[in-house]
Parts: C-alpha cells; sequence; structure tokens
C-alpha cells in the first residue's frame, strides 16, 4: 500500500460515514432522492449525484458540512449552528463574504443586493434568522465578570440578635419560710443596703431590683457577655397602700412629767383607722426656740392594739406617718404661755397598711450591666394567683420595718430621734428634696411607699429567700457576629444572572452548528483543510511574509465560502470573484479593519528590515506583534503587582496604627463601594492583564517554537492550548515544554483567585471613635478629717456594702482609688457613650513596721468554755515620735488586745485572730489619769496623733491554749500617708459611671505623696470598722476573736487563706493584703468626708476623650492582607518569567488569529501536500491525525525557504519541514 493510499481512510471505515453535508439550496433530501435513496458517501456517488454535485458545486451557496463525528439522518439535516475560533460560521452559510469577511471578521453585512435578499429570504425559512454574532460571547463574558465584582458584597458579617427559646437555667435561690433571728434582733443591714444605693450609687445585689426580690438566675452553660436572660421567677412584692389622714390636733402644755413644755396632741382619722399620738415641742419661754422646726413621727399598730376606732386582723397592721410645720416666737417676760408664741403652720399625715405577695413574674436580666436599674426588668404575669409565706405575715413585715428602724440614726449623724432619720431618708428618696416638702401629702405618700417597697426588698432578699437548684426554662437573647446577605448586591447580581441567562439562551439558540468537521485552532487542522482547497492556497501562494494590511490588499478583490465536494469527498473554502458579490466598498474596507479574535484586533505592527528579494517588489516586511506582549503592556502588568504588595503593606501598618483605614460611610452602597466592589474590580482588571499575556503567549507558542526550527509536531503544528481548561492546558504545555506558556497559565490562574481573596480584605470593625473634650474638675481633696474617730459620713457602711454584697463602688471612687469629680464643659456633648480621662486619683497607704518577736507577748489560757489568747505588745517609735506613754516621752509604744476563742469552730481552744486598733502618743494632759494608748470606742476622748507618728497597730496570728510562744503572731505598727497618682478613667455616659468594662488603671510611675512621707496622718478607722462593719456569717469566728477589719479581709469579695499570712515567712503577704484593706477603705472615706467643692472659677480645665465604642472602621485584614501578597508575588514571578521565556520578537509578519494568517503560512508548503495530508484528513481529529501517521516524525520549521522544500524554485516565507534558512 502507498504511503497516499495508507493515509487515504477507506469509505468503508467508519470515519468515512461522518463527514456529511448539510445542503442549504440543495438540501440533503434532493441530493439523497437523486442519488436513489442512497447516502452521499463521497465516491460512491451515482451520476445524477455527481451531476447534482456540480451543480451545487457551482453555486453560489453551496453545501454546509457536518462536524467528523456520524450522524444520523435527522442530525445530518438540522439547522443548529456552532461557531469556530478560526472559520467563521458566515462560510458556512455559504453568503459569499470577501476576503476580510470571510477570513479576517465574524461581522456580517448590513447591506445585502437585491437579488441576494430573494436567496437569503429563501435560505432563512429553512435555517432560522442569522441572529449569531461571536459578540454575544464577549457580553456574556463581561456579565460573568461584573457578576464576579458584584458577589464579593453579597455576604457580609454583622451582628445579629440571636434568641434561644429554650434554654436551661438554675435557680439558685427560692421563697422559702422566714430564716433570720428574731426581728428585735435583726440588724440594719436592708436599710444600709438600700442607703448605700441611694446615697452613693451602689448597685442593687443580685436578686434585687428598686423594689422588688426575686429568685437568683445562672445559666447551664456559658453565655455571650451582651446576653440578655428571660425567666419566669417567683417575685417577692411589697406594697404600701396609704390614704391620706384628717388631722385633728391640740396645743398643751404639758403631756407628763418626762415631757416638760408645750406639747402636741394629733388625732389621725381615716377611712380604715383613726389612732392618736402626742409630740413634745420646744418652750419658748425656757428654751431657745428656733424660729421654724419640724416634728416627726411614725409608729405602728397592729392587731393588738385593734379596738372600734381601728380594728385590724390579727395578721395586719397599720404604719403611722405625721409630719408638722411649727413656728416659734420668743417671748423675754416669764410667767404663762401665750398661744401665739408656738403655732402649727402645717401638719400632715398617712396612714398606711403594709403588705406583700409572692407572685410569678417575668424576669428579664442583663448580666453585664447587674446591679443597675437597666440590667434589671420584672414585672408581674397578668392576673397570677398571689401567695404568701407560710408564718410570716403582714404583721411580721410591718415589724420588720419598725424593728430594723431604730438603727438608722447613724446613717444621719447619729440622730436620737429615729424617727426624724426616717423623715431624711424619705426626703433623700424624694430627689434629696429636704424634708420641708413632705408637708404636701401626696409627695409624702410616694417618698414613704419607695422607702417601704425598697428596703423591704433588701430584707427578703437576706431572709426570705433559701439557697436552691432549680432547673428552669427561659430565653437568652444575644448579639452575636453572623453572615447576612446585602440586599444590594442581591439585586445587581439578580440583575446581572437575568441579563447573563439570556445572553446564554441567545449563544445556545443561535450557536452555529456543523461548521467544520474538526477543530481548526492547529496548525495541523488547517493545513488538512488547505490541503483541499485549491483555490485559496493558489491565492495565498507568496504571501506569508505580508503584514496584514498587505495580505487584506491581497484578497481584497475575492470573496469565499466553505463547500463540500461530494465527488472529492472534501471539504474546502472556495474563492469566487468579487464581482458575484457586490458588496460596497465602504463595507469591504470597514471589515478589512477587524480581526476575528478581538483581545488582538488592536495589535500593533512592528517594522523590520526589509528584504530586497522579497517578492511583491514594493512592499515592506513588518514584524506582527500584539499590544499586550509589547514592552510597554508587560512594564506595567508587572508593575502593577508589586505596588500592590507596597501598597497593601502600607495600608496595613495605618490601619494597625489607626485601628482602621477610614470610618464606615453611613451609607451602606458607600460602604459596599469601598470594601467589596473596587478592590475587586481592581484585582479584576489585574487578572485580565495576565490573562490577556497569557492568551497572546499561547498564540505565539508554537509559532516560537517554528521559528527555531526542527520542532516536533507535537510543540509546533499539532499544539493548541486555546480554549482548553486552565488546568488541562498547564499540564499539556509542561509536557510539550511549552515554559513561558506554563508560567503565564500558572499566573493566570493565580490571578483568578484574587478576587475571591480580596473579598475578605477589607472588614469593617467596632471601633472606638475619639473626638476631643475638655472636662472640669469640681472639687478637691482635703486630707484634713476632723473627729474622724466618731464620724466618718457612713463610709463604714459603704466599704461594708461593697466588700459583704459585691455591690457597686459609689461615684468615682473604685477598688483602692478616690477620684475626684468631674462634669462635662458643655453637657450637649454627653451624646457620645464614653468619657476617657486622665485623672490624678487620691489613695492612702501605709508605711509599716514589722514587730520583732522580743516585742510580742503571748498568754494563753482554758477559761472552760473556751480559750483566750493574750497579745501584749511592745513596739519602738520613730525618732521623730518619742511621745509614747501617759506622760508621753516614751520611745516606744504598748498594746494590748485578748482574743477570745468561744463560740467558734469544733475545736475551742485554738483559733486565728486579728484586730486592727488606734494608736495613741502625746497626750493632751501630762499625767497617766485615763490615757490608754490603743483603741477608740464611741466618743473616745483622745486626741488625734501629731503629725509624723504611727497611728495604728495590727495584731493577726494563730493562737492555740497551752502554746505560749508568738512563732505564729504577727504585730505591725503602720503610719497613714495619702499618694497621688494618675488614672486612665473611663465613664459612661450621661450618668458618669465607671465603666465596668474598662476600670481605672492607675500608673504606677507617677505616684506621689500629697504630704511629706514623714508627716503621717493621724486618721482613726477603728470604731467605723467595729460599728459600720457587719460579722461575716458563716466565717466561724466571732468579733471577740477576729475583728471585722480581719474578717473583710479574709472573707470579702477576694477570699484570703488565713493559714498564708501567718507566721514570720509571710509578714510581707501580710502587709500587702492589710494594706490594700485599708486603702478600700480610705477610699470610701476620703469621698465622703474630704472632698472640698472648688468655686467655678478655680475649676480646672482637664483635657479628655469622647468615644463612642460602636464606631464602624474600615480595616484591612491581616491574612487576607497576606495571602494576596503571596499571590502577587507569585504573579509578578510567573510573569516575570514569562516576559523572558517568551518570544515574540521578529517572529510572525502578520497575526496567525485570522484563516488567512494560517493559511498563508501554509500556502506553498508540503504540510499541505497530499503527501503530506492524505486525502479525507479533514475529517480526522489530531487523535486520529496521530494515529494515521501524519506529521508523526517529521521536524518543522518557521521562515524563509529558498525553494528546497518542494522541488520547486520559488522562494516564500512560512511553515515548512525541518529547518528554514533563516528568519525574515
Amino acid at each position: 500500500m502507498s504511503e497516499h493510499e495508507r493515509r487515504t481512510p477507506s469509505f468503508g471505515d467508519p470515519r468515512s460515514h461522518s463527514p456529511v453535508s448539510v445542503f442549504s439550496r440543495f438540501s440533503h433530501e434532493q441530493y439523497r432522492d437523486s442519488n436513489n435513496g442512497e447516502s452521499p458517501h463521497p465516491g460512491h456517488e451515482s451520476a445524477a449525484s455527481r451531476r447534482s454535485s456540480v451543480s451545487a458545486y457551482s453555486q453560489p451557496s453551496t453545501n454546509r458540512i457536518g462536524i467528523a463525528r456520524p450522524l444520523s439522518a435527522a442530525m445530518i439535516s438540522s439547522n443548529d449552528r456552532f461557531t469556530s475560533s478560526a472559520v467563521t460560521p458566515d462560510l458556512a452559510r455559504g453568503k459569499g463574504f470577501d476576503s476580510t469577511g470571510q477570513i479576517f471578521s465574524v461581522k456580517n453585512p448590513t447591506f445585502t443586493p437585491e437579488p441576494y435578499k430573494r436567496y437569503e429570504k429563501e435560505s432563512e425559512e429553512r435555517t432560522g434568522r442569522p441572529m449569531w454574532n461571536p459578540f454575544w460571547l464577549w457580553r456574556t463574558t463581561l456579565i460573568g465578570f461584573i457578576l464576579i465584582i458584584f458577589s464579593t458584597g453579597l455576604l457580609v458579617l454583622s451582628s445579629t440578635s440571636i434568641t434561644s427559646g429554650d434554654a436551661t437555667l438554675i435557680a439558685t435561690t427560692q421563697f422559702g419560710p422566714y430564716n433570720g433571728p428574731s426581728t428585735q434582733d435583726l440588724p440594719a443591714t436592708p436599710w444600709y443596703t438600700y442607703y448605700g444605693i441611694l446615697e452613693n450609687g451602689l448597685g442593687y445585689p443580685n436578686g434585687t431590683s428598686k423594689n422588688v426580690a426575686f429568685q437568683s438566675l445562672e445559666p447551664t452553660s456559658d453565655i455571650p457577655r451582651n446576653a440578655t436572660i428571660t425567666a419566669t421567677v417567683s417575685a417577692f412584692f411589697p406594697q404600701l397602700d396609704c390614704e391620706v389622714a384628717d388631722i385633728h390636733h391640740s396645743l398643751t402644755t404639758s403631756v407628763s412629767a418626762n415631757a416638760p413644755g408645750p406639747a402636741l396632741g394629733i388625732v389621725l382619722d381615716g377611712a380604715s383607722c383613726s389612732s392618736a399620738t402626742s409630740k413634745s415641742l420646744c418652750d419658748p419661754q425656757t428654751q431657745d426656740c428656733p424660729p421654724q422646726a419640724f416634728i416627726y413621727d411614725m409608729y405602728t399598730l397592729n392587731g393588738m392594739f385593734s379596738n372600734n376606732d381601728c380594728q385590724i386582723e390579727s395578721d395586719d397592721a397599720y404604719i403611722f406617718f405625721v409630719i408638722g410645720d411649727v413656728r416659734y416666737q420668743q417671748n423675754a417676760s416669764a410667767g404663762s404661755l401665750p398661744s401665739q408664741e408656738v403655732s402649727i403652720a402645717n401638719i400632715s399625715g398617712l396612714i398606711c397598711k403594709p403588705s406583700y405577695t409572692i407572685n410569678p413574674a417575668q424576669l428579664v436580666l442583663n448580666p453585664a450591666l447587674a446591679g443597675t436599674l437597666a440590667g434589671t426588668r420584672i414585672s408581674r404575669i397578668g392576673s397570677s394567683p398571689s401567695t404568701t409565706l407560710p408564718g410570716f405575715t403582714n404583721a411580721n413585715l410591718t415589724s420588720v420595718w419598725y424593728e430594723t428602724l431604730s438603727a438608722i440614726g447613724a446613717l444621719y449623724n447619729n440622730d436620737t430621734d429615729v424617727d426624724e432619720a426616717l423623715f431624711h431618708f424619705m426626703a433623700d428618696a424624694n430627689n434629696h428634696s429636704g424634708t420641708a416638702v413632705l408637708v404636701d401629702a401626696s409627695v409624702q405618700s410616694a417618698a414613704a411607699t419607695t422607702i417601704f417597697t425598697a428596703v423591704m426588698a433588701q430584707f427578703a432578699r437576706e431572709y426570705l429567700l433559701a439557697p436552691a437548684d432549680t432547673t428552669l426554662e427561659g430565653r437568652v437573647a444575644y448579639h452575636e457576629d453572623r453572615l447576612h446577605v446585602r440586599g444590594l448586591s442581591v439585586w445587581l447580581i439578580v440583575g446581572g444572572l437575568v441579563l447573563l441567562i439570556c445572553a446564554a439562551t441567545v449563544v445556545l439558540l443561535y450557536r452555529p452548528h456543523d461548521v467544520v468537521p474538526q477543530n481548526p485552532d492547529s496548525i495541523a487542522a488547517m493545513s488538512t483543510i488547505l490541503a483541499s482547497s485549491d483555490s485559496i492556497r493558489s491565492s495565498l501562494q507568496a504571501t506569508g511574509h505580508l503584514p496584514d494590511d498587505a495580505l487584506q490588499q491581497h484578497l481584497s478583490s475575492n470573496s469565499y465560502q466553505t463547500t463540500f465536494s461530494p465527488s472529492r469527498g472534501s471539504f474546502m473554502i472556495e474563492r469566487q470573484e468579487a464581482s458575484n458579490w457586490p458588496l460596497p466598498p465602504s463595507r469591504l474596507s470597514k471589515l478589512m479593519r477587524t480581526s476575528i479574535i478581538s483581545p488582538l484586533r488592536n495589535a500593533k505592527h512592528h517594522r523590520g528590515n526589509s528584504d530586497s528579494s522579497a517578492p511583491l517588489g514594493g512592499s515592506e516586511s513588518r514584524w506582527w506583534q500584539p499590544f499586550t506582549v509589547r514592552t510597554p503592556f508587560v512594564s506595567v502588568t508587572l508593575a502593577l503587582p508589586i505596588v500592590t504588595i507596597v501598597a497593601l503593606e502600607i495600608s496595613q501598618q495605618h490601619s494597625n496604627k489607626h485601628d482602621g483605614l477610614v470610618g464606615t460611610p453611613d451609607t451602606p452602597a458607600s460602604a459596599d463601594a469601598l470594601s467589596n466592589y473596587l478592590p475587586t474590580a481592581f484585582m479584576m482588571v489585574m487578572s485580565i492583564m495576565f490573562i490577556s499575556i497569557d492568551f497572546a503567549v499561547m498564540i505565539f507558542a508554537p509559532y516560537s517554537a517554528l521559528a527555531k526550527g526542527n520542532s516536533p509536531a507535537c510543540r509546533s503544528i499539532m499544539s493548541n492550548s486555546l480554549g482548553r481548561f486552565s488546568v488541562l492546558g498547564l499540564l499539556q504545555a509542561t509536557i510539550v515544554r511549552h515554559w513561558a506558556v506554563c508560567f503565564s497559565t500558572v499566573a493566570a490562574i493565580t490571578g483568578n483567585i484574587l478576587p475571591i481573596v480580596v473579598s475578605g480584605l477589607y472588614i469593617s470593625n467596632a471601633v472606638p471613635g475619639s473626638s476631643s473634650i475638655s472636662v472640669q474638675r469640681v472639687d478637691q481633696f482635703n486630707l484634713s478629717w476632723t473627729n474622724s474617730v466618731n464620724n466618718d459620713s457612713n463610709a463604714g457602711t459603704m466599704f461594708a456594702l461593697i466588700e459583704k454584697f459585691n455591690l457597686s463602688y459609689p461615684k468615682f471612687t473604685y477598688d483602692e482609688l478616690a477620684l475626684p469629680t468631674i462634669q462635662l464643659s458643655n453637657q450637649n456633648e454627653a451624646a457620645q457613650e464614653v468619657l476617657q480621662v486622665q485623672l490624678p486619683a487620691t489613695r492612702a497607704t501605709l508605711d509599716c513596721t514589722v514587730v520583732t518577736s522580743q516585742g510580742i507577748t503571748v498568754s494563753t489560757s482554758n477559761l472552760g468554755s473556751g480559750g483566750q489568747a493574750n497579745v501584749t505588745v511592745q513596739a519602738p517609735l520613730p525618732a521623730n515620735c518619742q511621745f509614747g506613754g501617759p506622760g508621753g516621752n516614751n520611745p516606744s509604744i504598748t498594746f494590748n488586745n485578748n482574743f477570745q476563742m468561744s463560740l467558734l469552730k469544733g475545736k475551742l481552744n485554738e483559733s486565728y485572730g486579728g484586730i486592727v486598733l488606734d494608736l495613741h502618743v502625746a497626750p493632751s494632759f501630762g499625767d497617766s489619769l485615763g490615757f490608754q494608748s490603743y483603741g477608740d470606742g464611741a466618743g473616745s476622748s483622745e486626741a488625734d496623733n501629731p503629725p509624723g507618728c504611727p497611728s495604728l497597730g495590727f495584731i493577726f496570728g494563730y493562737f492555740t491554749v497551752g502554746d505560749d510562744t508568738n512563732i505564729n503572731a504577727t504585730a505591725l505598727i503602720c503610719s497613714q500617708l495619702v499618694e497621688e497618682v494618675e488614672t486612665e478613667t473611663h465613664f459612661l455616659l450621661p450618668n458618669l459611671d465607671l465603666d465596668p468594662s474598662n476600670v481605672p488603671i492607675p500608673d504606677e510611675s507617677t505616684v506621689k505623696y500629697l504630704a511629706n512621707q514623714t508627716a503621717a496622718l493621724p486618721y482613726r478607722i477603728q470604731v467605723a470598722f467595729d460599728s459600720e462593719v457587719t460579722s461575716y456569717n458563716g466565717t466561724s469566728y466571732s468579733p471577740t476573736a477576729m475583728d471585722p477589719f480581719f474578717q473583710a479581709l479574709l472573707y470579702g469579695q477576694e477570699y484570703t487563706d488565713p493559714s498564708s499570712l501567718v507566721g514570720s515567712g509571710n509578714t510581707d503577704r501580710l502587709i500587702s493584703a492589710t494594706n490594700h484593706m485599708y486603702r478600700r477603705y480610705m477610699a470610701q472615706a476620703f469621698s465622703s468626708n474630704m472632698r472640698q467643692n472648688l468655686s467655678t472659677a478655680d475649676r480646672p480645665s482637664v483635657d479628655a476623650m469622647l468615644i463612642n465604642p460602636n464606631n464602624a472602621r474600615l480595616a484591612q485584614d491581616k491574612v487576607s492582607k497576606l495571602v494576596l501578597q503571596v499571590l502577587l508575588a507569585t504573579m509578578f514571578v510567573c510573569g516575570a518569567a514569562t516576559y523572558l521565556l517568551m518570544d515574540t520578537r521578529r517572529v510572525l509578519p502578520h497575526s496567525p488569529t485570522s484563516i488567512a494568517g494560517v493559511a498563508s503560512l501554509l500556502a506553498g508548503s508540503e504540510l499541505v501536500g497530499r503527501s503530506f495530508v492524505p486525502r479525507g484528513s479533514e475529517w480526522m481529529g489530531s487523535q486520529e491525525l496521530g494515529r494515521e501517521g501524519v506529521s508523526k516524525g517529521e521536524p518543522f520549521g518557521l521562515g524563509w525557504w529558498e525553494g528546497a522544500e518542494e522541488g520547486k524554485g520559488a522562494r516564500r516565507f512560512g511553515i515548512g519541514i525541518g529547518k528554514a534558512e533563516r528568519r525574515l
């Protein structure tokens, strides 16, 4: 078998059945009928069929062809279309376009001569209107790129309110029987607690709100800090129903021997009860009476006092309130009492019935705001049934009120008249209005109700709630950052998808089918078609060196179309004379300026060296090189990743330093553009630039290999990376060693990842925004504290409430610090949420000396009911304070305490013990009569110590009866000093409460003493702790062994193991713990006793910052930035490698992206000869050509061939077998 026969497929071969034509004017059916029903296989035509084929071949519109695969009759006659990147579908329609329209363009003409209109109408009746235009593909691609940009802003992370409807909660308390001591022995803790809340802004204890006590809750699992808990709980609702009494009063000179002088008899009449009382008055004849004074009275009646005028049930009681405005006129004369000397200006009273109920209530609790009114909301649930506690009646509630009231006198300067203290309390509850306004009965009723319900709620929390472990169902609502679909992006994407669907539908419906028998993108595929296309091959002979414009001019006199010759069994492109197709010259010239592949349409032609021996004398040879591989474009493309990497790093540093790049705009559209759309669009442009280079390099790859000469077919004429999936194209380029294509493809693939990563580059963070502001200090601290032994203005009470009940700190105090009071210079600026200011905080401190073991004497004994330990301490005084002893001249000081071990834990003969004692030196009188060098009590007569002397003594140890060694006892004598330290403080506006999430932080490097370190201050704190700080229940220590100071130290907010403080090895820990507890108390003492208001003119201004914690700023994400920098660096390296490896200079004289461009390089070559390309090869795919041995083992080249290729003397530029003599 000859080589020609071996390469020509037999018509019995199944491959010979695949190329079947689809006729336009000469239809498949007519051809089949003329062939007596036989299939129109090439080489088996009847005479009639050959005559028909000749007739068809001679028509302006010849047969369309089928794709290179077996087709059924239905598929053969199908009107479907399909596009090819090299052979245009218009050629297949047989419209006979000119050379540019067919070979250089995809555009259809808009003008058609009248004779052709009849044919076109006839053709369209069979094939449908030819709407196909390859620009639909570009429109679809453009829409796809736009959708990618919009999709990056589709999902946004934002704070979202989440509610969990089946949260399991634990009720740690429940209401039960009264569990306290007898009402006569109840401490005044509920009054103190509410006093601290009312006067000093302390928070409400857990389980209480303003006037309700309720079960305490804990979640079974961790919840976010900003969570809100909602549940149904049992709640204690105290009530005080008051009616205004009708007052009848009478003035008498005396009511009893114990109340000399005038007295006022008062009768209170009400609808429910009537009662009488009396109050003694000042005697203007014998006493110095003020012009105006108020009388106060409060008393209760229970069922024991029931009578006809006031019938009271046994489990009920009444509370009576009276206030009167009394006026006095002094009369210097003695004798009888004139009536005008005492008068009652006004008097009012209330008759109130206390009660309580326990109801189901809905509790809404915010743990982050625990202790504040905003942190707790509770309300009764509808008409839920009310209950009471067994054994605890309304009368018991009234008794609690009355019996604990006696202790509140100490809250108001130790007033002996408890009733007066109560009305001062009521006035404070009425916005600190003063007692005069309480004469108004309605104001008095509201104040009495507020006080009663608030104090009784605190009582119920402490004595009616018992520990429990009950499971409750509730809801937990919290805010969480969650992904949301952004509305703007949704609508943009929906609109884009609609357009994309429409464009894709047009592509699918009108795409051309059955245009070419195989993919014509490779050089070998074009050679198979050109081998059977005699007319165009002869037209393009010796034109391979021509530039595009010269080639277009050379072909402009003819028109071209694809045809199928049944007689030859060949698919071909045929030339026709332009006279047969009268297109307007203007249209032709326009079409001549377009290229079939849009990205290379504007490729530049570069001048090259002229060749005097070139055919077509007078023409000038030029090199073709598209803009996308020219140095300016490549330089810009390679510079962009480097510039972007640097810009990303600079912006990251700026973002880190300034908590973001810019503030997020209020409008969502602007935020989207800044954070998503613009960065993605920029990355898309960069990616497209690398893709353009990749596309151009793919086009050049086979020609660059040919230009080097002796290139195998797999690297040259059979190579085609266009139209392949990127990864497969990369694999093929690697196999054939097209390294420039490999690097450019990696860069292009990497570029496609950029829009994905950049979508997470910019995020909106809640970053505190700040602005400068000026605040004023309205007070300062005066370190002089007179009568500290008898009056600390309830600082000890505040300290006890903070330590024992974990209430919040009073305003302008925190832990060890007392802060000056400030106010905003401009109150209108309080709209921001947080105020940050640097303030000089005042802090007390102890300078302690440890007494040596020789100065401590321990003596223990067993008294039968328990042991006791007597500790005596003798400590030397500093050199500047040699004033000890009764004579004030002793260089040492002695103090002593007897620690009682009775009433302690199981071991009655051993215990920890601790006490703080005020120390005294330099007695005010010269003898020892009554002088005590240590200890204080109410009304102590000892003078304050002189400056520079120690004033506090501490003893702490572990004592065992029978062990009189002092190894476990430690004694300290301490001087009291005051420091000032600069403290960064954050206040919540507008109330100037300390921000619990950002507590004050003192700068220890700024500490300075406000007084000389040797000028110790003589504050006396022992009485405050003994009288105001109550014992800690459950500590197993009585005040006789462990005083309130050390109970607070061990069992306050922070538990301290007492064993860690005992012994000589732990003295530093003991001093630190003692100093810390002392500082915490003194912060309240400073705040309550030593503030000195400044006049408006003397108030200094302090620079501060207004902070909006919810301010949103656009920040750069570090991880996304790093990923982008790696990707961009990869693209730069691959792009640079591509530029160095690609060979695009002096390779091609014209664009190879058109039919004529490739055909002109092949015309005249052995590659289009039948010795190389057997008949029927155009119907074979690349794999079939390889199996048939086409091009196997042959080397190929590109350049000038000096007549050696085909044995002819013609000289041509193009592609041939072997190695060309030289390039152009």
